[in-house]
């Protein structure tokens, strides 16, 4: 497989040199997808393939062209080529390019195991297995009215070429189960979902049952759910899936170095933007992490780049071009179009696995901490509303719980959560340890001293 990606790439970046190309770089990949996906109906739809295809990057009198297809023939590359060359032609030369990565030393490091690999024969028994036992469960029965459970398998493997002699390739897998259950008594309905993703397939495995278990406990909890009677400015603990959706709306846009125009931290390296104990890192080499690497996806091997120590700013986040552009060391967070079809955008900054660091506080004694506060456990929605500039948000809370003389008591219904991002980053004082990984982001619980709730 390595050999034929990585030829395909040679191939293409000598016809672009041949054609006129100063510098020309190929990004080929092959995606193994299966998917199976089963519910209370009984309907089941399976979906398993391969996807190729090639980027092209191009690069005539410091003037970049692209093109994509999702074809290795050698006839549909060779036509992608040209059109790369003829829109390098007709576009403006940008004064700040430097040029293309050359070759440097990468750990050795495997993120791809053969026994990772599942046919949907296999993932179809298990969710067979999965759909048997649930509706069978005594808690759920009378309750069920409806459930999604879906698994996917994927492999990928990844070669890079360019004129500069970087020729890299690497593998990996991932495996993800995603549930989503609604439940309903004489008077309402309530829904929940979850997931769990891993590059290792029995790991994600090993988690189905706590997965679909404790889904169904909030759901069912969330069928006695209270609604928010009057304006509350409280503290308030912010459920691991609610801190990666704040980190990755409004945190990620302001550290990368394509957007520092247009970010509160412009010229803040070296200040306190948040609290002492919080430490963020970008950890491209992360074990277990789904976008862990030993090359970006400009072939710029993948490091682990500190961005917030003890509250203190640190680093930001650079591609090839921005990093040549700035004078910096590269921190090879190249990514490409966040999908299942990354060969079709050109390059661009994003984390590799961004990290915020769990202490030894246990999750359920954060609870100890609040008097009188709010557990925020559900799910964020509105993201229109979310500002990553000002750090300003509006957004629904599908569920959560009251907390009075540090215990959780009763369910509360959907609410709105109004407050300043880069406010509350310096009023986290505790950060639990239930750790989870939500594929970009990876993080634990936190408790925020103040968060602003309205009815809704």
């Amino acid at each position: 497989m390595s050999e034929n990606l990585v030829e395909i790439g040679r191939k293409v970046v000598r016809y672009a040199k041949k054609l006129g190309a100063d510098e020309a770089e190929a990004y080929v990949t092959t995606l193994k997808l299966t998917k199976v996906k089963c519910s209370k109906r009984n309907d089941i739809s399976i979906r398993s393939g391969t996807i190729t295809g090639i980027g092209i990057r191009v690069f005539v009198k410091k003037s970049v062209g692209f093109s994509s297809i999702s074809s290795l023939s050698p006839k549909q590359v060779n036509y992608a080529t040209k059109k790369a060359i003829k829109s390098a032609k007709v576009t403006t030369p940008d004064r700040f390019w430097v040029s293309l990565p050359y070759p440097q030393k990468s750990i050795k490091r495997q993120f791809y195991n053969q026994d990772d690999k599942m046919d949907f024969s296999e993932i179809l028994e298990i969710l067979d297995q999965k759909t048997k036992k649930l509706e069978k469960a005594s808690k759920i029965r009378k309750s069920l009215k409806h459930y999604t459970m879906q698994m996917e398998n994927v492999i990928n493997s990844t070669c890079i070429c360019n004129t500069n002699d970087v020729e890299a390739f690497d593998r990996g897998t991932s495996t993800k189960f995603s549930f989503l259950v609604t439940v309903k008594n004489a008077c309402q309905e309530a829904t929940d979902s979850d997931f769990i993703i891993s590059r290792s397939a029995k790991k994600t495995m090993q988690n189905m049952d706590e997965t679909i278990s404790n889904t169904i406990d909030l759901a069912l909890k969330y069928l006695k759910a209270k609604k928010l009677k009057k304006v509350n400015v409280s503290p308030v603990i912010l459920k691991n899936r609610i801190v990666a959706w704040f980190l990755l709306k409004l945190f990620v846009p302001n550290i990368l170095a394509s957007n520092l125009n247009n970010s509160i931290h412009k010229n803040r390296i070296g200040e306190t933007i948040a609290s002492q104990h919080l430490d963020i890192i970008d950890d491209g080499l992360y074990k277990d992490g789904l976008y862990s690497g030993r090359f970006d996806a400009e072939g710029t091997p993948r490091q682990t780049t500190p961005v917030v120590q003890k509250g203190v700013l640190r680093h930001f986040l650079y591609d090839n071009y921005w990093s040549k552009k700035e004078r910096v060391k590269n921190t090879g967070n190249a990514t490409r179009g966040i999908s299942s079809y990354p060969f079709t955008t050109p390059p661009f900054i994003w984390p590799s696995n961004l990290i915020l660091k769990s202490t030894q506080k246990s999750y359920k004694r954060l609870t100890e901490e609040v008097d009188q506060g709010v557990f925020l456990s559900g799910s964020l929605v509105g993201e229109g509303y979310a500002d990553p500039l000002s750090g300003n948000f509006f957004v629904t809370c599908t569920g959560g719980f009251r907390i009075e003389n540090g215990e959780i008591t009763h369910p509360l219904a959907q609410f709105y959560c109004q407050g300043n991002f880069h406010e509350m980053l310096k009023k986290i004082s505790i950060v639990g340890d239930d750790m989870r990984n939500f594929g970009r982001v990876i993080c634990p619980s936190v408790y925020a001293e103040k968060l602003r709730l309205l009815p809704k």
